[in-house]
């Protein structure tokens, strides 16, 4: 007996490197390891079974880098099949789908901070996301679910819109920084996020989707901005403000513009030009800490400088006051006409300036233009009553500062220029002209006026000159008519600046109607009908496309030139029914509210109205 134990101790001692069979691992006995059966199984009379060895990786340089290039070639094809994203966002993508990974994933029971919360978590469609309890967010609404982990658009569709967004949105519109946008984008699942920046990433991902929408479809703006609207709603604003939320807030702006919603566009325009004020934006002091980069002061240059010129023409265009500071309060300097590849987030100082375009000449443009269109516009509105001498002196500030502009960028052929080059020249050019439409405006109004009181008569003590003025805003108006229908029908415009286009054309076909009003019965009032139906069959174009703005647009025009009409012979001026809006979002607001408009049109303006369409002066009492 002795020496069977003793030779076990030694099979034992021998074999320790073998592995015991399965059944003394089962009954955690210590197995003599005999084969083809080891002690206990003969006694049992059971099987005996040995598990394979188990094969490792050896340890070796040669296999680390055989690993390391066969990684590299299958990253080099993932990015290949899926160019733009991160290689752990496309397996994410990939692997989302598998019941596997969904049970692999931890569910929290912990509350999540709110700034903490990644941007795919929360879901429009959840109605567990929006529940509030004593103004602070829900439980549910931070705790991420297994649902939550199937979004309804895939993480590669998301890349297509952030690259929708920075190729056509961003070239016009240059206040992101995409390099620094793009490192917080590919982190967003595997890092926390500040609140504000995933309501900016949501706002990026609807305006790409509008960008997207004209050429592929793409219907999902809306779903990503109310997600991003509902966070707005979930933390005091006023005291979380930060560049991302101004950021975040002129994107909602512009894009409830786009589709036809003035009022929340304002309000949103509004909160961008305040929360930029509370962060010193507007002056250059701020931007002489030390502690902050050459890049970043920059993008705040940029931010600013846009909230001023969003703030600039949309007062303009819908006749209300500026919440810019007064023009001696801005010191902040000028946007750099610099590439992006000049200055990075590893430079130490400012690159030396370009001379050719950049996405930032639009922007350097736009704001010095808006800061000599705020003075006029001021003048205009602190006097009674706007002479020709006075229409030829603020003509003659615009021709100076066309003068002054020493970017040689003016002089260079649009045949030369990129598109978004061109759609940012063309943008500029359709600005001028409604400010010079602008200024002939109070004039022309009071011309109006007066020709109702004299009931058609020749106006007595007309002041000289004053009849070459209507005729030059009347040739201006036509220009613009004609080249703004001209870019829509031979689809030369970007989706992004669209709007800019309809504007222009709008406050171009308000000078004929105006017109038609005063003096129906004249021979020239022919021209001015084609004028006008010119501007509708454009409006109409769009309309059929489901433009939302140009929609809007068309049924206000209808309402206002049905009238223009009566006053002639009908058989000579009948005009087709009103086109009826296809799929109107949303229904007509009264946009058209100032007293001026009334003039035109009793029935447009209502008095709950509160928002104007452009900033007429000398308002009738």
């Amino acid at each position: 007996m002795s020496d069977v134990t003793h030779s076990t101790q030694v099979s034992l001692g021998r074999n320790s490197h073998i592995p015991a069979c399965t059944e003394c691992r089962a009954r955690k006995a210590k197995c003599t390891k005999t084969r083809p059966s080891c002690a206990h199984c003969r006694t049992l009379n059971k099987p005996c079974v040995y598990p394979e060895k188990v094969a490792r990786s050896p340890l070796t340089r040669q296999h680390l880098t055989a690993v390391e290039n066969r990684l590299e070639v299958l990253e080099a094809a993932l990015g290949k099949l899926f160019p733009g994203g991160s290689t752990e966002t496309i397996i994410r993508s990939l692997l989302i789908d598998s019941p596997d990974c969904h049970a692999s994933q931890p569910v929290s029971t912990e509350t999540v901070p709110l700034s903490h919360t990644p941007a795919d978590l929360a879901s429009q469609s959840d109605p567990s996301l929006v529940s509030q309890q004593g103004g602070s967010p829900d439980v549910h609404l931070l705790v991420p679910h297994p649902s939550d982990f199937q979004p309804s658009m895939t993480d590669i569709d998301e890349i297509r819109l952030v690259r929708a967004y920075f190729e056509q949105y961003h070239t016009i519109f240059p206040f992101i920084h995409e390099e620094t946008f793009m490192k917080q984008y590919e982190i967003r699942n595997l890092a926390p996020q500040d609140c504000e920046w995933v309501i900016l990433c949501d706002m990026l991902l609807a305006v790409g989707s509008w960008c997207l929408q004209a050429n592929e479809g793409m219907n999902s703006g809306h779903r990503f901005a109310q997600r991003a609207t509902k966070r707005l709603g979930q933390f005091a604003i006023l005291s979380q403000i930060s560049i991302s939320l101004v950021q975040a807030l002129l994107l909602m702006s512009h894009y409830y513009e786009k589709y036809g919603q003035p009022r929340d566009s304002w309000t949103y325009l509004g909160l961008a030009t305040r929360m930029s004020i509370s962060l010193g934006l507007h002056k250059e002091s701020t931007y002489s800490r030390h502690d902050i980069s050459p890049l970043t002061k920059e993008i705040w240059r940029r931010v600013w400088w846009s909230v001023y010129c969003f703030d600039s023409c949309t007062s303009k265009i819908h006749g209300l006051p500026l919440l810019l500071p007064e023009d001696k309060l801005v010191t902040v300097r000028p946007v750099s006409n610099v590439a992006d590849e000049d200055l990075t987030e590893l430079s130490q100082s400012h690159s030396n300036e370009r001379d050719d375009w950049t996405i930032y000449t639009g922007l350097i443009l736009q704001s010095s233009y808006h800061r000599m269109a705020n003075s006029i516009n001021h003048q205009i509105l602190s006097t009674d009553h706007v002479t020709v001498f006075d229409l030829k002196t603020y003509e003659q500030m615009i021709n100076d500062w066309h003068n002054n502009v020493t970017l040689c960028m003016q002089h260079t052929m649009v045949d030369q220029l990129p598109d978004w080059a061109r759609y940012a020249r063309d943008r500029q050019m359709l600005c001028d002209r409604s400010l010079r439409l602008l200024i002939h405006r109070p004039a022309l109004l009071n011309w109006l006026r007066r020709k109702r009181i004299s009931h058609g008569q020749a106006i007595l003590g007309e002041e000289p000159g004053e009849r070459q003025c209507r005729a030059s805003g009347l040739n201006l108006a036509r220009g613009t008519i004609k080249l703004t229908s001209r870019l829509v029908q031979d689809h030369q415009y970007s989706n992004v600046a669209l709007s800019f286009i309809l504007y222009a054309l709008v406050h171009a076909v308000l000078v004929p109607i105006i017109h038609l009003k005063a003096d129906p019965s004249v021979p020239e009032s022919i021209t001015w009908l084609q004028d006008i139906e010119e501007a509708k069959q454009t409006l109409s174009h769009l309309s059929i496309q489901h433009d939302a703005l140009a929609t809007h647009f068309l049924v206000i025009l209808n309402q206002i030139a049905s009238s223009s009409f009566t006053a002639t012979d009908e058989s000579q001026n009948i005009m087709p029914n009103p086109l009826q809006p296809h799929d109107l979002q949303p229904t007509v607001t009264g946009i058209f509210s100032n007293s001026e408009l009334r003039l035109l049109e009793p029935n447009i303006a209502r008095p709950n109205s509160s928002l104007a369409f452009s900033e007429w002066v000398n308002g009738l009492p």
